[in-house]
């Protein structure tokens, strides 16, 4: 349990400061322990397919190890919509959140171990312990900021920066993504992409 509590306060922590990141450390234990028995850890092999497009995402997923990617299809193209890695929470987040039917495919990118978390199941333990909505609402904060700089960096900044922020901000995870992967998330191609690298 404490690992899973330490994982969420530093999820929190970096999106709303450690003050607010207090409150799931001030949970009451029967909270806590509630919410654990809500995960489900389960193994799974290298290019799993987590979760296809069409429906609304049902699960979201601590990742104690491994990597989750996901992607969206353009023009029969796979580009690069997000990726999660040891210690964050992962999946289609915003078809989770939303219940909209989700536009992107979850795969693994490599051997995972993961704690599920199930959509219902988890709107139920809101409704048994009310106190922890503000959790949810935190950790939703974290996902809302970590799009928004992407979308902002995508906008203002150029294809050297985008690769630059994204090693300073990810250092042990970029070199295990795929590099038709690293690009497209950049929006950029493969080829600017290695021009790029080739300049460090």
């Amino acid at each position: 349990m404490e690992k899973i509590i330490e994982a969420l306060y530093k999820l929190i922590s970096y999106a709303s400061g450690p003050e607010n990141a207090e409150a799931i450390v001030k949970l009451p234990i029967e909270t806590k322990l509630a919410f654990v028995s809500l995960l489900e850890r389960k193994e799974f092999p290298k290019g799993y397919v987590l979760s296809v497009p069409g429906k609304p995402a049902e699960e979201v997923y601590l990742i104690e190890q491994g990597l989750i990617c996901n992607f969206m299809l353009a023009d029969g193209k796979e580009i690069g919509a997000g990726f999660y890695a040891e210690g964050g929470i992962g999946g289609d987040i915003i078809s989770f959140l939303t219940r909209n039917p989700s536009q992107r495919t979850v795969k693994l990118l490599e051997p995972s171990v993961l704690w599920v978390i199930n959509y219902r199941q988890l709107e139920a333990f809101y409704r048994d312990f009310p106190e922890s909505e503000r959790i949810g609402r935190l950790l939703y904060n974290y996902v809302i900021m970590v799009q928004q700089q992407r979308i902002e960096d995508l906008v203002t900044e150029s294809a050297q920066t985008r690769y630059q922020k994204l090693q300073e901000r990810f250092p042990d995870i970029i070199h295990r993504l795929p590099l038709h992967f690293v690009a497209s998330f950049l929006g950029i191609t493969q080829e600017t992409l290695s021009r790029i690298r080739a300049q460090k």
